[in-house]
Parts: C-alpha cells; structure tokens; sequence
C-alpha cells in the first residue's frame, strides 16, 4: 500500500510529536514537610512543598510524585494531558494521604489526568469528616482515578463525576446557580476502595455519583464500595459500563441492628451494568427501604451480577415525575437474585410518568424469593412488600407494560410456586396460571430447586450452579436471526440484549443456537437491530442468538462464559482535550 507524501508528512509529525513529548517528560516530587517552592523539585532529595506548585510546572507525559506523608493540600491539575501522555499524580515511597480539605482532589475543564495510588481520609466518620468530597471530576475527559483508598465524606458524592462546571474552576456544588454545562467523557473509576460516604440517618451520600450534566463513556470496575448513606453509586451517564465491582451497603457494622440501603442507581441510557456482586439493602436512614437496584433510563443492560440479601425487592423498575417520566427497554437477563423480603423484579408507574415498559426479564435465577412479604413497621417509603416474585403495576400497555418474562428459574422461599402481580389485572396470580393467560408474556419459566457451588455464599464465584443443578443449560435464547446468509453482519429480532462495549470494553460475543460459530459484536445499527461481527457466521431465520454459552442452550443465572473479562478501556474514537 503506498502512502501519500500528506499522509507520511501527518505520520511523521505525530511521531516526531509523541517522541518530544516522551524525551521531554519530568518527574516532579512533593513533600508534605521539608520541601521548598524554591527546589528544582526534579528528586526526592530536593522536592516541591507544595502540589500546587508541581501542577503549576506539570505538562503533558509528567508524573508528579507524592513523597509518603499527610498532605492538607488538594490535588488541582492546572493543564491537559495527551493521549498516551497523561498528566500522573502517585504517591512515592508509601502511601500520599490527602485530608483536612473539602475536595482532595478537582479536576476541572483539562483532560488526559490520571490519579493513582493517591489515599484520601476524612479522619472521622461522617457527619464529622474533615473531607466532604474525595474526588470531583467536572467537565474533563479521559480521567482515571485508579488504587486509591478513600475514607470519610460528609458530601453527597465520595467520588463525583458531573458535567456542570464554574468558570472559576471551584466545585461547581459551591455554587449551583453559576454553573456552566459542559461534558464528562472518558472516566475511569478502577481498583479502588471508597467507604463512608455521607449521613445514613438522613439518607444522603454516593460513594461514586455519575450525574448532573451531560456525562458519558464512564468505565467504572473493580471497585470494592461500602457504607453509601443514600447510595453506593449514582449512574445517570450513557453509554457507560460499570463491572465486577463489590458493593455491600450494609450499615450493620456501624449503626448496628437490620440496617442497609440500595447498592445502585440507574438513570442514564445504553449502559452495560454487569459481574457486580450488590448485597444487603435492609432498613434505609430516614425510614426509606429500597430493593439493592433500581433501573431507569432507557436501554440499560443488566446481566450476570449477583444481588443478594434485601429486605424487599431485588431490582426496580421504575418511572415518575420529573427526569423519570420515560423509562423504556431495559433488558435484565442471567442474573442470580437470592435472599429477598419480596419480589425479584418489579415495574411500578407513578403519577407524572408518561412512558413505561418494553423491559425484558430473561434466564435470571431466582433463589428464596418472598421471605418476608407484607408491611415492615415503621417505614415511611418503600415498606409494603407484596408476596410476589414478580410485580407489575404499569401505566399502560397491558397487564405487563408490553415486556416479557422469560427462561428464568423461581425458587421462592419454602419452595412453594412462584406468583406474579398485575395490578388491575387479576392482582396475585400463580405464574403458572399468567403463562396460560399470557402465553406470550410469560414463557419458557422453571419453577424448580436449584444447587448452588456454595451454601453459605460470600463471594461472586459462590453462586454459581453446580453442573447437575436444573438451571443449566436451561435458559432461553435471547433473539434470533432475521433472515437466512452467510455474513459478518447479522440482522436480529432485538439488539438491545447486545453492547459493541460502548468504546470502553471489546463488544459481546455471541452464539448461534446448534453451532458453536461465535463472533465479536463491533458495531450495532439500532435502527435495522442489525449486529456487526469480527467474524463472518451462517445464520437461518429464526435461529437462536445469545451470548456464548457452553452445552446446547446458555444457563440461567450469572456466571458461566458469559462473565465479561477484565480488561482496560478502548482508546476513544474522539479526542477532546481541555486548556
């Protein structure tokens, strides 16, 4: 292939470019006592006192390295990164302990800024923190906050990530009526730990929240949360992906007795929420209870986590007033819920909502569901928990909301059958009785006892099935084919089962119902549900399409192939590069 001379002029430049930048790069070093401004602040031995005065000499490709030690100072990168030359900040020599200030770390209107390694502490819990915000990311793009440990907030947000902004550069939360929009794209949350975030009693507090503006592209894994006052992630960005975290919002150990609140939050669009394990949403501060999840937005995919030990309901679908009137498609499908109060799953309309349904509840594992239905004492909001596995209570569009209940195994608690609720529509009825009436809502569901690898599960990979359990190899195929033909592009009955990794992780792998032929999903045209794959397949109309499985058929419940992998974030096909 020959090269034009523009176009190996633009390749040399580049090179030329990220070479300069690469022979260029400086280490600066800070030091939380016996440093000077004055220093040359290029070694430990002669380091800067002050971050601000690294930042202020920190350019594209620097590494700005926090020498061990407590530092009362925040962390406010003044200029962009490149890409591949990122403005670092790390700690060096032990752990950089940032506290005794409102935001540790602000990130304002630049771009190409990693934090790793950089510890936050508010010295108390809260409401007595000397911290109210770990982390504050405001109209950035490519950020990475990664293995930190961060403790203590009074704020509503640990880590928040937003897209209004002030023109000063202060938190835009100082002053919300000044506030400017911008956007949030490219952030990574990775390999971190954040506890204690916010006031229980009140409830108020996210240890991570993705929200106010416009925010996207936001990759959020491996993350272990805990003690969220409200919640323990805030997710109301598109296109975004949060995976194999750990979040347990039990206050128990802190507040003592049957305390706990939701792990997570959903109101953005065509997110992929996936390999989480979410446990132990019981009795909310403010007498609020709430089931571990509730899925808004529109698009959303929730597949392959585990959510375990609530009170009331596992997941909620909900709409209403204000910036939930719409809440349309999600698809909810291989999860394992076990241990709950109530209902599995449930979809409720409230007045102001004017939109509500096409959801899809597929090949997900129910185990000692309905534990304790009825009205839990002295609850404000949330304490009436109905003694059924799945509940409907719709706008409009049938008994359902036009969705779909499908493949998945119920085991409710002592074994007995699983029931449905349809308000106004027959109210609790046997789910055997609502596949007969509903023949195309309700479908191809197991009531059964299944064996689990673990009987007192703790971790992820505990919940798994054991190979002669009845949920294996029993779940549905989640589409098919349209058409018949032998191509890399393959027209589906539904694509929204389906992600292309939204820029941040490689796109599903799928399987054809009877073959073994697999392919990577590159791309998706929504509008034709036409899937672009690495490889080319054969397909006939009607053939089964799923996430790869093993045996004939994918199993239901989380775990099996289809756990996504751990990888890092794709390089974004758009570049934005702030001041």
């Amino acid at each position: 292939m020959m090269i034009s001379g523009n176009a190996r002029s633009a390749f040399l430049l580049a090179g030329l470019l990220s070479a300069s930048v690469s022979a260029s790069a400086k280490s600066l070093y800070v030091a939380a006592s016996g440093g000077s401004d004055q220093n040359p602040g290029s070694s430990p031995s002669a380091p800067l006192a002050t971050i601000a005065a690294a930042s202020s000499r920190a350019g594209a490709g620097d590494t700005v390295y926090l020498i061990a030690g407590q530092y009362h100072e925040a962390i406010v990168p003044q200029s962009s990164g490149t890409p591949g030359h990122p403005i670092t900040y790390t700690s060096y020599n032990g752990a950089a302990v940032i506290s005794n200030v409102k935001v540790a770390v602000l990130i304002s209107s630049v771009g190409y800024i990693t934090i790793d390694g950089i510890n936050v502490n508010g010295g108390s819990a809260p409401p007595n923190s000397n911290v109210s915000t770990f982390v504050a990311i405001q109209n950035g793009n490519h950020i990475v906050v990664q293995n930190g440990n961060f403790k203590y907030a009074n704020g509503w947000s640990g880590i928040d990530i937003s897209g209004k902004y002030l023109a000063n550069g202060a938190f835009w939360q100082y002053a919300p009526q000044n506030a400017l929009q911008g956007t949030s794209s490219y952030i990574t949350i990775q390999n971190n730990t954040v506890d204690s975030v916010g006031n229980y009693a009140v409830p108020n507090g996210d240890d991570i929240q993705a929200s106010n503006g416009d925010i996207d592209h936001v990759l959020i894994q491996h993350n272990t949360l805990t003690h969220g006052g409200h919640d323990l992630v805030e997710f109301d960005g598109d296109y975004g992906v949060l995976q194999n975290n750990t979040l347990n919002n039990s206050f128990a150990d802190t507040v003592g007795g049957d305390t706990g609140y939701r792990s997570i939050e959903v109101r953005g669009n065509y997110n992929v929420i996936q390999g989480n394990l979410m446990e132990h949403a019981r009795l909310g501060g403010g007498s609020y209870v709430a089931p571990i999840a509730s899925i808004r937005g529109n698009s959303n995919i929730v597949r392959q986590n585990v959510f375990y030990d609530a009170i009331a309901g596992g997941t909620g679908t909900w709409c209403g007033p204000g910036s939930d009137q719409q809440v349309t498609n999600a698809r909810i499908y291989n999860n394992t819920l076990q241990q709950l109060g109530g209902d599995a799953w449930s979809a409720w309309a409230y007045q102001g909502c004017t939109s509500m349904g096409g959801f899809v509840f597929a090949n997900n594992l129910v185990v000692n569901s309905r534990m304790a239905p009825g009205t839990i004492p002295n609850v404000s909001h949330g304490g009436t928990v109905i003694d059924a596995d799945v509940v409907f209570v719709p706008l409009s569009g049938g008994p359902t909301a036009q969705s779909i209940v499908k493949g998945n195994l119920f085991y409710p608690s002592g074994g007995g059958p699983a029931y449905v609720f349809l308000m106004g529509n027959g109210g609790r009825v046997a789910l055997n009785s609502a596949s007969g009436n509903y023949p195309q809502v309700f479908m191809a569901n197991v009531q059964s006892r299944p064996t689990l690898v673990s009987a007192s599960p703790t971790a992820l990979a505990d919940f798994q099935q054991q190979p002669s359990s009845p949920g294996v190899g029993a779940g549905v195929f989640l589409t098919n084919a349209v058409g018949s033909g032998t191509s890399s592009t393959l027209p589906v009955g539904d694509s929204l089962y389906f992600s292309d990794g939204n820029n941040l992780m490689p796109g599903d792998t799928i399987q054809l119902q009877g073959t073994t032929q697999r392919g990577v999903v590159l791309s998706i045209n929504r509008n034709s549900n036409t899937l672009t794959l690495s490889s080319v397949v054969s397909f006939k109309d009607g053939q089964g399409v799923a996430l790869a499985y093993n045996g004939n058929a994918p199993d239901i419940g989380a775990g099996g192939p289809q756990t996504a992998p751990s990888v890092k974030p794709m390089a974004p096909s758009r570049v934005v590069v702030g001041r």
